[in-house]
């Protein structure tokens, strides 16, 4: 299950839930129009004339502002578009719908909701458990690591952060699991810090957390998290997290009326063209890979970082091009060095 992580994967599946609304248009995503780029272009004709709607995306955590409003307004009038949309996946100010409705701009939110398979079982909801902000300290206080938040790749690290205590290797999982009865005694639904001294004075095993395949060592002594009671679904039927249906949901801000998308359905129709040597995210999984190779149509991928079950998985593995829209080419300079770390010790490894 993938949550929308790059700005250019939002883009991605703005165009793409465009390609999949508007049967028999020509969309482009990422296109240069009379000098100014647009996240999104539509061309459609109609009788003897070609209409174009531009498309503008914002993958923030803070609602998009009128001015950003303003900017769109003035950028798509210089290319006489049609129409234009803005798509937020933060929703919009109380400005920016103004200058909106002003200028006959609509705006569109997209959020990730999540549908059972048909054999799931759904008991209810009950209260549970929260644990986030996880982080690690030294002797006298000072902050040395703050653990991923994604779930997956903390569920990683908290089964892979180990100490050396009575013989063995012992993990911060099973340290939390000791101290359970007391989290769930005092957990309310506000939020609490917890402390938890880690009882060894040796130093700590912890996979790098920009390159997770090597261990480091820290004098870390104690474990410090946020908790609160919050409500979860429970399911039954022996049914995989990670086989939850995630749904995009294009919803109007106008009218109300929402559209869902699977993700599967939206990699068809905007092809990504494969550069041996450059990286790429999965649309559909939430893991990050390297072109080895291309022999025609065939194409051979490295899957060096992919979080499941609370391991840390690579593999190799060779496809049909055909298959290239699930996919989308890493740009960000910091994740393409990260990415390089990893994928050095990948290659020691074969």
């Amino acid at each position: 299950m993938s949550d929308i992580r790059h700005w250019k994967e939002f883009e991605r599946l703005v165009a793409a839930i465009q390609q999949c609304g508007n049967g028999g248009a020509e969309v482009a995503w990422n296109e240069k129009i009379g000098g100014r780029q647009f996240d999104c272009a539509i061309r459609f004709p109609f009788g003897l004339y070609k209409y174009l709607v531009v498309v503008e995306c914002k993958n923030e955590n803070q609602p998009t502002s009128a001015e950003d409003l303003d900017a769109f307004v003035t950028k798509s009038r210089d290319v006489h578009a049609n129409k234009a949309i803005f798509v937020s996946r933060a929703g919009f100010q109380s400005g920016a719908k103004e200058v909106a409705e002003r200028h006959q701009i609509d705006l569109y939110t997209i959020d990730e909701i999540f549908a059972l398979p048909d054999h799931a079982v759904d008991l209810g909801v009950k209260p549970v458990i929260q644990i986030h902000d996880c982080r690690l300290y030294s002797s006298n206080k000072k902050l040395l690591r703050r653990l991923p938040e994604r779930p997956n790749v903390l569920q990683f690290f908290m089964g892979h952060v180990k100490f050396f205590r009575d013989d063995e290797w012992q993990s911060l999982s099973k340290l939390v699991d000791s101290n359970w009865k007391e989290i769930d005694r005092i957990a309310t639904e506000t939020p609490q810090e917890f402390t938890i001294q880690i009882p060894t004075k040796e130093p700590i095993k912890i996979p790098q957390i920009d390159n997770p395949v090597v261990d480091e060592q820290l004098r870390a002594r104690y474990f410090v998290f946020t908790f609160r009671v919050t409500q979860g679904r429970e399911i039954g039927g022996g049914v995989d997290p990670n086989h939850v249906l995630a749904l995009l949901n294009y919803r109007s801000i106008a009218t109300g009326e929402a559209r869902l998308f699977t993700r599967r359905e939206l990699t068809k129709g905007i092809k990504t063209f494969f550069q041996v040597g450059k990286f790429y995210a999965s649309l559909v999984l939430d893991a990050n890979y390297l072109c080895a190779s291309i022999d025609g149509e065939l194409v051979t991928l490295h899957m060096i970082e992919s979080y499941q079950h609370g391991k840390f998985i690579q593999v190799t593995f060779t496809f049909k091009e055909k298959y290239s829209s699930q996919y989308i080419e890493i740009e960000d300079k910091r994740e393409i060095i990260r990415l390089k770390k990893i994928h050095k010790q990948f290659m020691k490894k074969k």
